[in-house]
């Protein structure tokens, strides 16, 4: 899960990820990480199980929400994140991310 913060900022928007329980992860993703860690959001475990639903028989795709106030809007679904250019560092994640991706058997 990413939270993006900052976004109407003097800074620039900035980007951290967090596994499915909260916890902080230590990598970049296109943006800097935030020096203040933001909140848990309210409505965390249903946005993850829309997003669950949302992404269901899709190898990999962002699932963005907002949540204002207590409500959750649906954003959009984005299948290249960054457009698939954008750095992850360390390095090393890229790849470790890439892990859990699973793609179909190709048919002939």
């Amino acid at each position: 899960m990413m939270i993006a913060s900052e976004r109407f900022s003097a800074e620039a928007t900035k980007a951290t990820y967090f596994d499915r329980c909260f916890k902080k992860l230590d990598f970049s993703w296109g943006y800097k990480t935030a020096d203040i860690i933001p909140d848990k959001p309210s409505c965390f475990e249903e946005m993850c199980l829309l997003a669950e639903k949302l992404s269901i028989g899709i190898p990999q795709v962002r699932v963005d929400f907002y949540l204002i106030g207590d409500k959750i809007y649906f954003g959009e679904l984005t299948f290249f994140d960054g457009g698939g250019f954008d750095r992850i560092e360390p390095r090393h994640m890229d790849f470790e991310l890439g892990e859990y991706i699973h793609l179909p058997e190709r048919a002939n």
